[in-house]
């Protein structure tokens, strides 16, 4: 897995028949209530990594992953995140907590 930030992002195992899939886990840690988390995901295939390298590199993630073939000619799948967020609304005593 290429641009990995450890804790962030977990490579699973195959998930499809044939070997041909893969799981990708974010982890976002532990969110209170009310808090909020948001991001911007990019998934694609391509033919190449060096196809998949030019596509990620014009959106200039925070973090990516190729997900390479082990045999020449297979898909290339890619998957990255941008704009990653994470935040606590705040409330004062005279607007009281925001509703549900």
């Amino acid at each position: 897995m290429s641009g990995l930030v450890r804790g962030l992002l977990e490579q699973g195992g195959v998930c499809a028949p044939g070997e041909e899939g893969a799981t990708v886990r974010v982890n976002l840690g532990t969110l209170a209530v009310n808090d909020r988390a948001s991001l911007t995901l990019y998934v694609g295939v391509t033919r190449t990594s060096a196809a998949a390298l030019n596509a990620i590199g014009g959106i200039d993630p925070a973090l990516y992953a190729l997900a390479e073939p082990t045999n020449p000619g297979g898909a290339v799948g890619t998957f990255a995140i941008s704009g990653l967020t994470h935040s606590t609304p705040t409330t004062t005593a005279a607007s009281g907590p925001e509703p549900s």
